[in-house]
């Protein structure tokens, strides 16, 4: 079970690197989705810097139950951007899924 955590904590942090990078940059795609919501850039850039030190402080064991929390609630966060922007289906399975690793990872410190 050691591995598939570890396993676990590197792709969410690569996915929240990415996420984070791609948002500072002002990658289209992106900012798109936070426009079509009614957020303004501040809070894009805002929601940038808030992956990237979650992202970080996944492996920092000190902190790592916060960080997954906030992962979970920036995944919140996106499930509602997806609805309030009326997006298909399809926009909700990342979110969702990235809520239950981070249950899951969570879970097993518990134990």
């Amino acid at each position: 079970m050691k591995i598939v955590y570890y396993v676990l904590l590197v792709l969410l942090t690569a996915l929240f690197c990415f996420a984070g990078i791609a948002k500072l940059q002002d990658h289209p795609v992106h900012w798109a989705v936070f426009e079509k919501a009614g957020y303004s850039r501040v809070f894009f850039h805002g929601i940038a810097v808030m992956e990237l030190l979650i992202a970080a402080g996944v492996w920092w064991p000190a902190i790592r139950t916060y960080a997954l929390a906030g992962m979970f609630m920036i995944m919140i966060g996106a499930v509602v951007t997806h609805l309030k922007s009326n997006d298909a289906a399809w926009h909700y399975i990342v979110p969702v899924l990235v809520m239950g690793c981070c249950w899951w990872l969570y879970r097993q410190q518990l134990s």
